[in-house]
Protein backbone atom coordinates (compact mmCIF):
# COMPACT_ATOMS: atom_id res chain seq x y z
CA UNK A 1 0.00 0.00 0.00
CA UNK A 2 1.41 3.57 -0.97
CA UNK A 3 0.97 7.13 0.78
CA UNK A 4 0.46 9.96 -0.98
CA UNK A 5 0.61 13.33 0.88
CA UNK A 6 -0.54 16.18 -1.29
CA UNK A 7 -0.45 19.86 -0.26
CA UNK A 8 -2.92 22.24 -0.19
CA UNK A 9 -2.28 25.42 -0.87
CA UNK A 10 -3.67 29.22 -0.64
CA UNK A 11 -5.19 30.91 -3.88
CA UNK A 12 -6.26 34.48 -3.99
CA UNK A 13 -7.75 33.20 -7.42
CA UNK A 14 -8.18 30.18 -8.63
CA UNK A 15 -8.26 30.57 -12.12
CA UNK A 16 -5.52 33.35 -11.97
CA UNK A 17 -3.57 30.77 -10.18
CA UNK A 18 -4.21 27.94 -12.67
CA UNK A 19 -3.12 30.19 -15.78
CA UNK A 20 -0.02 30.98 -13.79
CA UNK A 21 0.78 27.24 -13.72
CA UNK A 22 -0.03 26.29 -16.63
CA UNK A 23 2.70 27.95 -17.98
CA UNK A 24 4.55 25.57 -15.49
CA UNK A 25 3.50 22.70 -17.25
CA UNK A 26 0.55 22.17 -14.91
CA UNK A 27 -3.13 20.82 -16.12
CA UNK A 28 -6.21 21.15 -14.98
CA UNK A 29 -7.24 18.35 -13.06
CA UNK A 30 -10.23 19.59 -11.18
CA UNK A 31 -11.78 23.19 -10.61
CA UNK A 32 -14.61 24.07 -8.47
CA UNK A 33 -14.91 28.10 -8.95
CA UNK A 34 -14.42 29.61 -5.55
CA UNK A 35 -13.57 26.27 -4.01
CA UNK A 36 -10.51 24.35 -5.29
CA UNK A 37 -8.25 23.96 -7.93
CA UNK A 38 -6.45 20.83 -8.55
CA UNK A 39 -3.36 20.66 -10.75
CA UNK A 40 -1.21 18.16 -12.25
CA UNK A 41 2.36 17.68 -14.02
CA UNK A 42 3.48 15.28 -16.14
CA UNK A 43 5.91 14.58 -13.61
CA UNK A 44 3.70 13.53 -11.40
CA UNK A 45 2.96 16.54 -9.31
CA UNK A 46 -0.38 17.27 -8.16
CA UNK A 47 -0.77 20.39 -6.21
CA UNK A 48 -4.14 21.32 -4.39
CA UNK A 49 -5.18 24.96 -4.03
CA UNK A 50 -8.23 26.25 -1.60
CA UNK A 51 -9.75 29.85 -2.24
CA UNK A 52 -8.21 32.26 -0.04
CA UNK A 53 -9.20 35.82 -1.28
CA UNK A 54 -7.50 37.66 1.71
CA UNK A 55 -3.92 35.90 1.45
CA UNK A 56 -1.35 38.00 1.46
CA UNK A 57 1.34 36.97 -0.55
CA UNK A 58 4.30 38.51 1.57
CA UNK A 59 3.13 37.07 5.07
CA UNK A 60 2.11 33.70 3.43
CA UNK A 61 4.14 31.06 5.28
CA UNK A 62 2.31 27.49 3.72
CA UNK A 63 5.07 25.21 1.80
CA UNK A 64 5.29 22.14 0.59
CA UNK A 65 8.49 19.91 -0.90
CA UNK A 66 8.24 18.03 -3.83
CA UNK A 67 10.82 15.17 -3.61
CA UNK A 68 12.71 14.05 -7.02
CA UNK A 69 14.41 10.57 -7.49
CA UNK A 70 17.31 12.17 -8.92
CA UNK A 71 19.36 15.51 -9.31
CA UNK A 72 18.59 15.14 -13.29
CA UNK A 73 14.61 15.65 -12.69
CA UNK A 74 15.11 18.73 -10.61
CA UNK A 75 17.58 20.01 -12.79
CA UNK A 76 15.18 19.21 -15.77
CA UNK A 77 12.17 20.31 -14.03
CA UNK A 78 13.97 23.74 -12.82
CA UNK A 79 15.11 24.96 -16.35
CA UNK A 80 11.63 24.30 -17.73
CA UNK A 81 10.45 26.87 -14.63
CA UNK A 82 13.54 28.69 -15.12
CA UNK A 83 12.40 29.96 -18.91
CA UNK A 84 8.97 31.22 -17.57
CA UNK A 85 10.26 32.63 -13.97
CA UNK A 86 13.11 34.65 -13.93
CA UNK A 87 13.18 36.67 -11.23
CA UNK A 88 15.20 35.73 -8.36
CA UNK A 89 14.09 38.52 -5.92
CA UNK A 90 10.15 39.43 -4.94
CA UNK A 91 7.22 37.53 -5.26
CA UNK A 92 6.98 35.75 -7.53
CA UNK A 93 10.22 33.75 -8.15
CA UNK A 94 12.60 30.65 -8.59
CA UNK A 95 15.68 30.47 -6.79
CA UNK A 96 18.71 29.06 -8.69
CA UNK A 97 19.59 24.81 -7.44
CA UNK A 98 21.11 25.07 -3.97
CA UNK A 99 24.41 21.98 -4.20
CA UNK A 100 25.20 22.98 -0.38
CA UNK A 101 24.10 20.86 2.35
CA UNK A 102 22.43 16.81 2.52
CA UNK A 103 20.04 18.35 -0.06
CA UNK A 104 20.13 19.51 -3.77
CA UNK A 105 17.06 21.40 -4.55
CA UNK A 106 15.06 24.74 -5.49
CA UNK A 107 12.76 27.42 -4.57
CA UNK A 108 9.56 28.53 -5.99
CA UNK A 109 7.45 31.02 -5.09
CA UNK A 110 4.19 31.54 -6.70
CA UNK A 111 2.31 35.06 -7.23
CA UNK A 112 0.18 34.31 -3.71
CA UNK A 113 3.39 33.47 -1.90
CA UNK A 114 3.73 29.96 -1.60
CA UNK A 115 6.54 27.76 -1.24
CA UNK A 116 6.94 24.72 -3.39
CA UNK A 117 10.79 23.72 -2.74
CA UNK A 118 11.98 21.33 -5.05
CA UNK A 119 14.84 18.49 -4.98
CA UNK A 120 16.57 15.65 -3.87
CA UNK A 121 19.07 14.06 -1.94
CA UNK A 122 23.01 14.39 -2.47
CA UNK A 123 24.43 11.43 -3.93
Amino acid sequence: MGVTCIPILPSRDLAATADWYAALGFAVGGHWPDEHLILTHPRGIELHFWHHPAEVPERNDVACYVRCDTLAEVEEIHAAWAAVVTARTGIPRLSAISTDGPMLETALIDPDGCLVRLGTTAP
